[in-house]
């Protein structure tokens, strides 16, 4: 399915991911984000695809699912599963053992790259803003699919989350291009980080809810 297949008067659907949809989602994050800086620079290129999938399943079905929420769009001709955003309310406590469960994981998909991987969360911690706030930890859209409005419709879905619980979004990008995307939700940039040893930059972005 190419986006030139899907009419340019249907409109793709968001809606809240159920279980069933885990695979779908990670099948989707995986085409948007093979080949994005921050995951060439923190998961290895040998086996990628593979590695690229185990990671965003582990985060939707140990994270994104329970203790956060999970929106997706739809292809309206094929019903599947083309874009994803994953967001967190950073006041909401994931329990250590999930943690500890999902570090294992990456621990084995991260390989000779997860040092590299930890040093760079570390330093996009000084990122991070204090006081509650939602974390939007992934947005992806499979790459025959955008430039459809899906990635927006996606964002406000997230956005109008936070709006209802009072609180501001947050988010890191380590691509200069989403930057526009972004200001145009109403996101500015709240600060930068080069990743040491030749990794990306990292731009942190913050948007106030609304009244």
């Amino acid at each position: 399915m190419t986006v030139d297949s899907c009419p340019p008067d249907e409109r793709h659907r968001v809606q809240l991911a159920e279980a069933a949809d885990i695979d779908g989602v990670a099948a989707a994050l995986v085409g948007a984000f093979d080949g994005y800086a921050w995951t060439s620079w923190t998961v290895p290129p040998r086996d990628h695809t593979r590695r690229l999938h185990g990671l965003f399943h582990v985060t939707v079905s140990e994270i994104g699912l329970p203790h956060g929420n999970v929106w997706i769009s739809r292809c309206p001709l094929t019903d599947e599963i083309v874009g994803a955003a994953v967001a967190l309310q950073s006041d909401r406590e994931v329990p250590v053992d999930v943690w500890q469960r999902v570090a294992a994981v990456e621990e084995d998909l991260m390989a000779e790259r997860l040092t590299a991987a930890r040093e760079a969360e570390v330093t996009c911690q000084k990122l991070r803003p204090a006081g509650p706030h939602v974390v939007l930890a992934t947005l992806g859209v499979r790459r025959d699919h955008q430039r459809r409005g899906i990635a927006t419709a996606l964002l406000r879905e997230v956005v109008r989350a936070a709006d209802s619980w009072g609180v501001p979004t947050h988010l890191q990008t380590s691509s200069a291009t989403n930057l526009t995307l972004y200001q145009q939700s109403g996101f500015s940039t709240s600060g930068e980080v080069q990743i040491p040893g030749g990794g990306p930059i990292v731009w942190g972005m913050a948007r106030p809810p609304s009244c």
